[in-house]
C-alpha cells in the first residue's frame, strides 16, 4: 500500500430516512483525505460518448466510524470542494484496520 498525503478535507455524510436526505455523521469531525481521480464510465447519447459518473478515490486512516462504510456504502456520501460524492464502494484492504479506501461517485454532473 502505497504512503498517501492526507492533505484534503471531506465531510462524512450518512442518509437519514426521517428527513429523507443526508447529515453529518455525528461525533465525527472533518475528515482529511488523500484523494485520487479513478477511471469514469461512458453511455452513449446520439452517437456520442457522454460522462455520466465522476469517480474519485478517497483514501483515509482508519477510524471505527468509518468501519461501518465498509458494510453499507450506499448510505454515505463526502462532501469535498463543494461537491457531493455518493460512496458506491469502500476497502479497507485486508481488513488491517490502516487505511479505507472510498470510490466516490458525482452521478449526472454533482446536485
Amino acid at each position: 500500500m502505497a504512503e498517501h498525503v492526507y492533505d484534503k478535507i471531506v465531510v462524512l455524510q450518512k442518509y437519514d430516512e426521517d428527513i429523507d436526505g443526508y447529515v453529518d455523521v455525528p461525533g465525527v469531525p472533518s475528515l482529511h483525505a488523500h484523494i485520487n481521480p479513478a477511471g469514469f464510465s461512458t453511455e452513449k447519447y446520439e452517437g456520442k460518448a457522454m460522462q455520466d459518473d465522476v469517480p474519485f478515490d478517497f483514501f483515509l486512516r482508519y477510524n471505527s466510524v468509518l468501519a461501518a462504510i465498509v458494510l453499507h456504502p450506499q448510505l454515505y456520501r463526502l462532501v469535498w470542494n463543494g461537491e457531493a460524492f455518493d460512496v458506491r464502494g469502500a476497502d479497507d484492504y485486508q481488513f488491517q484496520h490502516k487505511e479505507i479506501r472510498l470510490r466516490g461517485v458525482i452521478t449526472n454532473g454533482g446536485r
